[in-house]
């Protein structure tokens, strides 16, 4: 029946690709630069992952892996400080 469900216990699941790039430092000796990367969003079919989107993880997250809140990047309202 198109009203029953064909799968059961699907899981909507982000995951983090971070990226690097290589870059000649002062000294001459190749270093390692942690970039963003890209963060894809899709669905667990048992143990398989399925992308459903992918797109650079620069707006949600930060060099660390931290989440970006987006209360920090908007400026204070007049009359408002910013802590």
């Amino acid at each position: 029946m198109a009203d029953e469900p064909q799968y059961e216990d699907v899981q909507l699941v982000g995951r983090h690709i971070p990226d690097f790039q290589m870059n000649v430092d002062e000294s001459g000796r190749l270093a390692k630069t942690e970039l963003p990367g890209e963060y894809e969003v899709g669905v667990m079919f048992g143990k398989r992952f399925h992308s459903l989107a992918r797109f650079q993880a620069g707006n949600v997250l930060k060099a660390d892996g931290s989440h970006v809140h987006p209360a920090d990047d908007q400026p204070a309202q007049e009359g408002e400080t910013q802590a």
